[in-house]
């Protein structure tokens, strides 16, 4: 989910798609900071979804051919493919689909209702606190 607006930032450029990215809460001041990040519209975001996924194949892609490298099990094409990747490209392309953010903003919104409860109830449901009770 996203929300659409047209908005202008301090350097006059126009945004009209909005995503939350991040989340901070404080309990103590009951205060929810929410860091928006700011797309000229949705196609921009739309291109860094698809950057991000061709980032992450690259990535597992590499790792995959790499431990076939170590183990002795790689093919003759998948080792003419491993010679022809470089981790540090892959890694360095990926500042590419940062740019595709015109702003990021952050919004502090006050609280008015405790949602500590249902995140206890969601952290329960993992793993690691499966199982375990309130107190």
């Amino acid at each position: 989910m996203a929300l659409k607006k047209d908005l202008s930032n301090v350097n006059g450029i126009n945004t009209t798609y909005h995503r939350i990215n991040a989340i901070e809460i404080d309990y103590d001041k009951n205060i929810c900071t929410l860091k928006i990040s700011n797309y000229t519209d949705k196609n921009y975001r739309n291109e860094e979804k698809r950057f991000e996924e061709d980032y992450e194949n690259s990535k597992e892609r590499f790792f995959e051919l790499h431990n076939k490298f170590i183990n002795g099990t790689l093919t003759d094409n998948e080792k003419e493919e491993y010679a022809k990747t470089d981790i540090s490209l892959i890694e360095n392309n990926k500042m590419n689909f940062e740019s595709r953010i015109v702003d990021n903003i952050k919004i502090d919104l006050n609280l008015d209702f405790d949602i500590r409860d249902k995140l206890y109830q969601l952290l329960k449901k993992t793993e690691t606190f499966i199982n375990s009770t309130d107190i």
